[in-house]
């Protein structure tokens, strides 16, 4: 019996054996990934877009120049700059576009000391007369306005004072606006003139044209009727004129070109160039300036000197008149307004603010009318 039990026992252990070594071991259970945490991205507050200005597609060179200006007397500075970037690829020569490009894109710092003395702004005056009475160019009122923080240089009035920069330039312009104040009025010249003595005449006979000078033989041609022979002369003399001999040698220029007419149209349109150049930045004389450089780009339209300076006239003329017009307005005296801005607008007819006020003045007079 022992001896039986004993292989029991072992066929049992082997048998146990047998079933463990058939079982499959146990799978070890897949672990879950850990989460993937993906930071937000921080969100930078940049503040409002900037926006971008195109330039007018289809306008010519000169369109586009005369855009811009009217763009600066509105504020419109940043549409202003694309114009003007616009015109100076086509036209990159030109020293008035440059300047109205400089006055947009430089700092107010850079371009004007701290240092100012106060206008108060008269009857008639914009910021294109000031300019032009202390800066000596009528465009500088866009940097004068970017001086004076003002946003739209055409909304000034009456009795506001504006800074002017404390400049060699400025201060010098100032004593003599000054001094032309306090200056009494001209006599007027009696109405007859007592001839010079026979004997006087005799001992200074006049000299030849030719035996002269300067002034002197421009006179003398400009008598003779020689307005040609006088242009060319005065081309030879050099030098900038101011004042009445400013005006003098552009009434010599544009007579000599007139009479040159279509015969000669480049020598002519040159001449009226000259005449509508020294109208215009040396005379102050805007309106004869506009005439003469009407009938230089007429007579030859590819010049952009002539174009730049026509725009320049135009604007200026038209913001004369425009002031004019508002004056007028204030006083009631509509038919004077109606008429000065209707000149406004026969030079400029998108001259908004003349546009606007025009039919306001219309409007009025209609209502004035009916309550008589």
């Amino acid at each position: 019996m022992p001896r039986v039990s004993k292989y029991i026992v072992i066929v049992l252990a082997a048998g146990a054996l047998t079933a463990c070594a058939g079982q499959k071991p146990e799978e070890p259970v897949a672990q879950a990934p850990a989460p993937v945490v993906v930071a937000e991205p921080e969100v930078v507050d940049t503040g409002p877009e900037e926006e971008v200005f195109e330039a007018t597609p289809g306008l010519s060179a000169r369109e586009r120049f005369r855009k811009s200006i009217r763009l600066l007397e509105t504020g419109q500075a940043g549409q202003a700059q694309a114009e003007l970037e616009a015109y100076l690829a086509e036209v990159d020569n030109s020293t008035l576009g440059q300047n109205l490009l400089e006055q947009i894109t430089t700092p107010v710092e850079d371009y004007f000391p701290e240092e100012h003395f106060m206008v108060n702004l008269a009857s008639g005056d914009s910021l294109s007369t000031l300019a032009k009475a202390y800066l000596g160019d009528a465009l500088k009122f866009y940097i004068l306005s970017r001086y004076n923080e003002l946003e739209n240089p055409s909304q000034v009035t009456v009795g506001q004072a504006i800074k002017i920069p404390a400049t060699e330039e400025t201060l010098a312009a100032r004593e003599m606006i000054i001094a032309e104040a306090a200056a009494p009025a001209p006599e007027e010249a009696p109405e007859e003139v007592a001839e010079a003595p026979a004997e006087v005449a005799q001992e200074a006979p006049a000299a030849a044209p030719e035996e002269l000078t300067g002034w002197d033989k421009v006179n003398a041609l400009t008598a003779a009727g020689d307005y040609h022979a006088a242009a060319d002369h005065l081309e030879t003399m050099g030098g900038s004129m101011a004042g009445g001999n400013a005006v003098s040698a552009a009434q010599v220029y544009m007579t000599s070109a007139t009479e040159l007419g279509r015969t000669d149209a480049l020598k002519a349109a040159e001449r009226s160039l000259r005449a509508g150049s020294l109208y215009l930045q040396q005379a102050d004389e805007p309106e004869r300036a506009l005439e003469a450089l009407q009938l230089s780009t007429s007579l030859n339209p590819e010049n952009t000197e002539a174009q730049e300076l026509l725009s320049t006239a135009q604007a200026t003329v038209a913001d004369q008149y425009y002031r004019e017009g508002l004056a007028a307005y204030r006083k009631q005296e509509l038919d004077q307004a109606i008429t000065s801005w209707d000149r406004v607008l026969e030079i400029d007819p998108e001259h908004a603010n003349a546009n606007l006020y025009r039919a306001q003045a219309l409007d009025l007079k209609d209502k004035l009318s009916k309550m008589k």
